[in-house]
């Protein structure tokens, strides 16, 4: 009797062992916004067992909640203000992301221990300064007085209401909590704040950043262009010769210091390409939807054509639940995976004057690009942040091309030009069997000095005391590709002289057959830290994404890349290609490379790399054995490296205007080319490397 008392007694153990191991059994965590805590180890989470049928139960009863509120919305998930179906910014105040769906846990909070490591979290004053830093920014828009609100008004509005309910301008901040997400501890619990830990900036150069306190710019305050000489020849030069000719282009938009100057512009006879402002008339639903979401999974809810519902849901925090969601934009697995832009795309939506819009519907075929120039003279009177907007929505079967120039008009040589921030947002929604080119030069803040490498070099005190040096460029450009075998090819080149940049890139293909196409090229030289990174998120079946990027790094330049490809569980029969090559000229330069891919499907066709180089000495050594110079074959191996990355741009912006030199023979001068072969000669690295041989830095 004592042996079977002792199997039976073993028996029971073994049972109440797998009866309660976390693996086999469902358990879920209650909180007060009943969402769902993932990706958290046994050990931090209160355990309770819920039977399979109530489990089944209770997501499928929030699963149709959430269903209905899309059915409630408008198209591309959107409707009036910020309610697009989503928790954040729903306006029910019942759920405030980072207030009562905190992942740690109960024992940790009372702590002040945070789910990111054991030890203390503590509110820095690194963080209250890059609070108050971004808040200034927004301070700004409690000054301007509105006599009569537009459009735009009651969207920006309910944005700052719903985002920055804390703000010193509506009442003053709360005292930090640390038990809130990293970035969410002061004013916005909602959206966080770049920190100079946090994983989305942590390649970049916060600390610069806040050094300078930018005020968001007032329309009351700005000097009309004209005043400062603006004209059509001025412009063309700085746009390389490009944009001129009207009969290149189907319309232009030109901004000067934020300013919509309609004497430069041309706009479309039926209404495709328009600036939207206070004083026009209200736009349409759909770009009144589009203009009220924001990125990095903030706005929860994925835009879709006529309320279709995804197989695998219209949710962002819910895609490939329940095991493989990433969760809340404020949780964890959302933060480390994030590009550090829902505050700054909020902060765009609040405090920009006005919107370059391209509105396309069905069967249109535009011959000719749409031509969005932004163009800066430098002749601020303080540190000025800037806020333009683009908005393109193509519907279905048509064709655009959108071009976005970001350059200098170099009007203020005589003084000392203060710097400024270059906060953008592009926004791109493309329809079924739609096509949609896009280029995005960024060339503004000057140039960087040459052979600052070198510990001697006259250059590097002309670098440090240059200008642009304190100015920053963030862009942030969020597509769509919303309907069925649409196309988004889109290319970006950075190659301006601000001391910091960040482009930030984000393609959701939504449709079966949806294709995206990114080409980037990045050039860093001087002191500058440049930072380019892009999210592709295949969320449908059949879906295509190619990516080439090329960064040139020189100098005592530092760059930073990271490719970041996930594919859904619905997502089957992807083929997504990525590989990033960049060349390190010299051994006081630096790049860091991170491509990543995420899979949860099973039947996919996945590639990632990333190579690091320098210029091949055979390939230097043939060149100079035919004559040319060390420099010259430099050079010309450099550009060799970055031409595959225009390939896609439009010829006459590539190469230049046509030229008669006589006898019936023309030429082009000017040109992007020519400009990036400048900017290449910049970078060419002096002397010798320190290590000799293919292939390796120091």
């Amino acid at each position: 009797m004592r042996v079977l008392e002792s199997i039976l007694l073993l028996l029971a153990t073994i049972t109440h062992t797998f009866a309660f191991h976390p693996i086999l059994h469902h358990f879920r965590t209650r909180s007060a916004s009943n969402t769902n805590k993932l990706f958290r180890p046994p050990s931090q989470i209160n355990l309770q067992f819920i039977p399979e049928s109530e489990i089944a139960k209770e997501e499928r009863e929030l699963r149709e909640d959430r269903e209905s509120s899309i059915e409630n919305a408008g198209s591309f998930g959107g409707g009036e203000g910020v309610d697009d179906g989503s928790d954040v910014g729903d306006g029910t105040g019942n759920t405030v992301f980072g207030q009562n769906d905190v992942a740690d846990t109960e024992e940790e909070m009372l702590e002040n221990k945070s789910l990111w490591g054991n030890n203390p979290r503590k509110y820095s004053d690194s963080d209250k300064q890059c609070d108050e830093w971004f808040e200034n920014m927004l301070l700004r828009k409690e000054e301007a007085e509105i006599e009569t609100p537009g459009p735009l008004f009651s969207i920006k509005s309910s944005l700052s209401s719903s985002y920055f309910p804390s703000s010193l301008a509506l009442g003053g901040p709360n005292s930090p909590s640390v038990s809130l997400p990293r970035g969410c501890e002061s004013f916005s619990p909602k959206l966080p704040i770049l920190r100079t830990t946090s994983e989305p900036w942590r390649t970049f150069d916060v600390a610069g950043l806040i050094k300078t306190p930018f005020a968001s710019q007032l329309m009351e305050e700005v000097e009309p262009p004209s005043k400062h000489g603006v004209t059509l020849q001025a412009l063309g030069e700085a746009c390389w010769g490009f944009g001129i000719n009207a009969e290149q282009l189907h319309s232009r938009i030109v901004y000067v210091d934020n300013v919509f100057v309609p004497e430069l512009s041309i706009l479309g006879d039926q209404a495709q390409a328009y600036h939207l402002s206070e004083a026009s008339p209200a736009p349409s639903e759909t770009i009144a939807s589009i203009y009220s979401r924001l990125t990095d999974g903030a706005t929860d809810s994925l835009p879709t054509t006529n309320n279709h519902k995804l197989p695998g849901g219209n949710f962002i925090s819910e895609l490939s639940a329940p095991h493989h969601n990433v969760g809340l934009h404020t949780g964890r697995e959302s933060l480390n995976n994030q590009q550090g832009t829902s505050a700054f795309a909020a902060l765009n939506s609040i405090m920009a004057p006005h919107a370059a819009v391209v509105e396309i519907g069905d069967q249109v075929i535009l011959e000719k690009p749409v031509l969005v120039v932004r163009a800066f003279t430098g002749g601020a009177k303080a540190a000025t942040a800037y806020h333009p907007r683009t908005i393109v929505s193509v519907g279905e079967e048509s064709v655009v091309e959108l071009i976005q120039l970001n350059i200098d008009l170099n009007l203020a040589k005589e003084q000392d030009p203060s710097p400024f921030l270059i906060n953008g947002l592009t926004q791109v929604f493309v329809g079924k069997n739609s096509n949609v080119t896009h280029t995005m030069i960024e060339a503004v803040g000057g140039s960087f000095q040459k052979a600052v490498e070198v510990s001697d070099s006259p250059t590097i005190k002309v670098e440090e005391a240059r200008p642009g040096l304190r100015s920053t460029f963030l862009e942030t450009i969020d597509s769509y590709v919303v309907g069925e075998h649409g196309v988004f090819d889109t290319t970006m080149i950075s190659t301006g002289g601000c001391g910091r940049s960040k482009i930030c890139l984000s393609a959701s293909l939504m449709a079966v057959g949806a294709e995206v196409d990114i080409n980037g090229l990045s050039l860093a030289g001087g002191l500058q830290k440049v930072d380019m990174r892009t999210n592709i998120h295949h969320v449908c079946q059949g879906t295509l994404s190619r990516q080439g990027q090329r960064n040139v790094v020189g100098g005592k330049g530092n760059a930073a890349f990271k490719g970041r490809i996930r594919v859904e569980e619905m997502a089957q029969q992807a083929n997504s290609n990525q590989l990033a090559r960049t060349l390190l000229l010299n051994d006081r330069c630096k790049i860091t490379n991170c491509p990543s891919l995420e899979i949860i499907a099973d039947d996919v066709k996945c590639t990632h790399g990333a190579t690091i180089s320098d210029l091949s000495e055979e390939e230097l050594f043939y060149l100079r054995s035919r004559g040319l110079d060390r420099e010259i074959g430099r050079n010309i191996l450099m550009y060799a490296f970055v031409d595959e990355m225009g390939a896609k741009i439009d010829r006459n912006l590539m190469l230049g205007k046509l030229k008669s030199e006589g006898g019936g023979r023309q030429s082009r001068e000017g040109g992007l080319k020519n400009m990036i072969e400048q900017k290449l000669a910049l970078l060419v690295p002096q002397g010798d490397r320190a290590v000799k041989g293919d292939f390796q830095s120091v």
